[in-house]
């Protein structure tokens, strides 16, 4: 009898063998929707774009007040130069002439309590502009006069102040418009100012032997009091 080529399945296991095959269907199924929704790309949602607003805006007037502005120029006030204080004689001043160098010549005092004057030693300026008096003491020291006539006012003011200012030690002295008795000054032994005239009373060089007696201040004073008085006043 020949073999029938038919496989005849047990009726449960076709039941079964028929669940698979709808299961694997079904799940084919599945992974092939799953892949297309994948693949497919997912569409962006499209922006939303303003508008550009153009507004007109009204025609501007230019700020001046914003440009910067070179600075006002301020006049400068012209100032008036100080005038220089003017020195006021107290009387007529003394000329520069050789007449009036030999009349004090004429009228210096011969002998002033230890001082005594040495004629030969006078030393005239023929110009006018002074003289030099030489006193000698009792031991032997020579005490030097110096009468100096200034062409003006201001010159005599700023000699004698000069002199004064290197006086370290002095003393106001009642002899002219104004002078200083120097008690300890090694060169000067008193200064005196008078209209254009100054006068400088000098002592003897320190390296000297002498002097031996100190001059005291009146006898000092006296000095510059008759030497003063030997000055023509008109």
């Amino acid at each position: 009898m020949a073999m029938s080529n038919q496989v005849n399945l047990h009726p449960l296991l076709f039941t079964k063998l028929s669940r698979r095959a709808v299961a694997c269907v079904l799940s084919a199924a599945m992974i092939a929707a799953v892949s297309a929704c994948s693949s497919s790309p997912t569409a962006a949602p499209n922006p939303t774009i303003n508008a550009p607003v153009i507004v007109t805006l009204p025609p501007r007037t230019p700020d001046i007040s914003s440009t910067p502005q070179p600075p006002t120029a301020t006049a400068t006030p012209s100032l008036s130069p100080t005038p220089a204080p003017t020195i006021t004689a107290s009387g007529p001043t003394l000329a520069s002439s050789a007449f009036n160098v030999y009349a004090i010549a004429t009228a210096a005092p011969l002998s002033i309590g230890p001082f005594h004057l040495v004629p030969a030693n006078t030393v005239v300026d023929n110009l006018g502009n002074g003289l030099t008096l030489n006193y000698r003491t009792d031991d032997g020291a020579i005490y030097s006069v110096v009468i100096f006539i200034s062409l003006n006012l201001q010159d005599a003011m700023d000699r004698y102040q000069s002199e004064v200012s290197s006086l370290k030690d002095k003393q106001p002295a009642k002899v002219g418009d104004e002078a200083m008795y120097a008690p300890t000054d090694t060169n000067l032994l008193f200064v005196i100012h008078f209209r254009n005239v100054v006068i400088n009373i000098n002592r003897p060089p320190v390296n000297g032997t002498v002097p031996t007696v100190k001059i005291t201040a009146d006898q000092a004073t006296q000095l510059a009091l008759l030497i003063f008085n030997a000055l023509p006043k008109s």
